[in-house]
């Protein structure tokens, strides 16, 4: 097809006028070219049967996707002792005082840090716990069964970029069983540029960001547009998308 039209362009053009147009059969050659790509891609489509490696058209068998988690045995049973910040960053500066939270619960679960005991805990149960940052003990508390359970402590502690070492240990009173766990807390320096910061609330998982001040929930809303031949053209479109919420 290409070819041809250059053929017919040759023949057909006056001669006088060919060296002056000599740039036109190589833009007719491109676009040529250009039209047989899209052909070739739009067949490609139409004979496609998957879309991100899954069926899409009617009647197409179910693909497995795969990435399963694989599922924790059942046996036990255990004790589950964990704990982990309340809050993670903490700021200098804005952040006076840190709080550990404690999870101890029987589990027939054989969940990541569980350790196998003879049998499940009475609910009467009480555990002494202490924890230290960094190698240095800075507090500790009593729990029973539960989660969530939460012990405060004055944040004594060199603000700094890298993560501090915690590590925490249960005594279960009146026995003689030791349960360790360990995790990382966050002091950071204040921001240097005096923007806000983004907090992760580890009891709920959700986001905190600071209103005057108080530390308020947020939940965080993106969208998806093509940037080329959708937003390039009228970026206001994200300001009339944020005006609708």
């Amino acid at each position: 097809m290409a070819i041809f039209l250059e053929f017919a362009f040759w023949c057909l053009w006056p001669a006088p006028w060919r060296h002056l147009n000599a740039t036109v059969p190589r833009m007719l050659s491109r676009a040529h070219k250009a039209a047989a790509i899209l052909l070739a891609a739009a067949a490609v489509v139409k004979g496609q049967t998957t879309w991100c490696g899954k069926n899409y058209k009617a009647k197409s068998p179910v693909i497995d996707p795969g990435g399963k988690y694989p599922t924790p045995d059942i046996s036990g049973p255990y004790f589950s002792f964990r704990c982990t910040p309340a809050i993670k960053p903490w700021v200098h500066g804005e952040d006076w005082m840190g709080r550990i939270l404690v999870d101890a619960e029987n589990t027939d679960t054989e969940i990541a840090g569980v350790q196998p005991i003879l049998a499940a805990f009475d609910d009467s149960e009480r555990f002494l716990v202490s924890f230290s940052v960094g190698g240095v003990p800075v507090g500790g508390g009593v729990v029973r069964l539960g989660l969530n359970q939460h012990i405060d402590f004055p944040l004594a502690l060199l603000p700094r970029s890298e993560p501090y070492e915690v590590t925490c240990i249960a005594k279960r009173i009146i026995h003689c069983d030791v349960f360790e766990a360990t995790t990382q807390l966050f002091y950071l320096p204040a921001n240097p540029y005096g923007g806000n910061v983004v907090k992760t609330d580890m009891a709920t998982g959700g986001l905190l960001i600071k209103k005057g001040r108080e530390w308020e929930p947020v939940f965080p809303f993106g969208f998806y547009y093509s940037f080329d031949n959708y937003l390039a053209a009228n970026l206001s479109i994200i300001d009339a998308a944020k005006a609708k919420g």
